[in-house]
């Protein structure tokens, strides 16, 4: 197995870690769980498949987010070919696996992380030469 980048975050009074790993040559964006960060629940898929594919290193660089004011989590999840996935959900533990039914975008950036500084969003992501990082603001539509 491979991971290509994660992103731990807390929601709630839980504790997430977001990961990504190829086993068998099938990408996928797992997560664990834990209330304590001593003891990790099981590991599980959260996506895979769908419109940008499962094959190798086609899910990477995991980034999940909540938003308030949709009351939704979002997860950014880049592939091998310059695409991001951004989906949506009321569950952090289910952003669609083999489909798209939680899909709300495609972003042509690669890894992206999003920054928030004074209520406003922003987008980091790699440039496509791997020369650096490009910095956008991050405005939200309706999912």
């Amino acid at each position: 197995m491979r991971n290509a980048g994660g992103n731990f975050v807390c929601f709630g009074d839980k504790y997430y870690c977001y990961y990504c790993a190829d086993p068998k040559e099938r990408s996928a964006i797992y997560c664990r769980v834990s209330e304590d960060l001593r003891l990790w629940g099981p590991s599980k898929i959260v996506n895979s498949g769908g419109s940008l594919g499962s094959g190798r290193c086609m899910a990477q660089c995991p980034f999940v987010i909540w938003l308030e004011e949709s009351q939704r989590y979002y997860l950014f999840r880049s592939s091998n070919d310059e695409r991001t996935g951004v989906y949506a959900s009321k569950d952090p533990m289910d952003f669609g696996v083999g489909d798209d039914s939680c899909l709300v975008c495609v972003l042509r950036h690669k890894a992206p992380e999003i920054i928030v500084h004074q209520d406003k969003y922003y987008i980091a992501a790699l440039r496509k030469k791997r020369d650096g990082i490009d910095m956008a603001r991050l405005t939200w539509g309706k999912p």
